[in-house]
């Protein structure tokens, strides 16, 4: 089945249609991402920080394009979403720092 959101704005459909996750599908997720957890918990700082930074790009990159979509089901405004956005990259790269130089590790006990 296939649904599409509706902007609260101006209760038009969104254009975008996305399918439903059955059961199993969603089982399957899940089940993928516990199998990750392990590998990415080995996964040095370094490499981890210059993954977070690959997303805050990522996202800065397609940022007109996920706001256009997010205000179109939405409704909360380009400047209002453009601003998450941004805070939203800006918060990913301060964690890689942050897991770059090991910093959360002294927060969790570990030296």
């Amino acid at each position: 089945m296939t649904s599409t959101s509706t902007n609260p704005s101006s209760g038009a459909s969104g254009a975008i249609g996305f399918a439903e996750t059955s059961a199993h599908e969603h089982n399957e997720i899940v089940q993928r991402a516990a199998q990750a957890g392990p590998g990415w918990a080995a996964t040095p700082g370094p490499v981890r920080a210059a993954a977070l930074r690959r997303i805050a790009d990522a996202l800065a990159h397609a940022s007109r394009d996920l706001v256009a979509i997010a205000d179109d089901e939405t409704g909360l405004g380009t400047p209002r979403l453009t601003s998450e956005v941004a805070r939203t990259t800006t918060q990913l790269r301060m964690f890689a720092e942050v897991i770059a130089h090991g910093a959360h590790l002294a927060h969790a006990g570990v030296t």
